[in-house]
């Protein structure tokens, strides 16, 4: 989870419900299927696709951590021209 964590950060510049409250956040962590949130424009459509899977909250519909692993974005980030290694 911290890994997603850190991605959905850096990906928005801030943790998920960042315009809340702390007690707030935990309410909505506890209550909301998924937060709302926008990424940047140039985000690659496999980052899209990482942050969604890994927002699922139903564990039993959720990937697990090896199947996040083997994901196309970890298998081939595509770094926007501005950040690139």
């Amino acid at each position: 989870m911290e890994f997603y964590i850190e991605n959905f950060s850096v990906l928005t510049t801030g943790p998920p419900w960042q315009n809340l409250q702390p007690i707030a956040a935990i309410f909505h962590i506890a209550t909301c299927e998924k937060p709302e949130y926008k990424l940047p424009s140039n985000v690659s459509s496999l980052a899209k696709e990482f942050i969604d899977m890994c927002l699922t909250k139903d564990y039993n519909q959720r990937p697990t951590a090896v199947d996040l692993i083997h994901h196309s974005f970890l298998d081939n980030p595509q770094f926007p021209s501005s950040c690139s290694p």
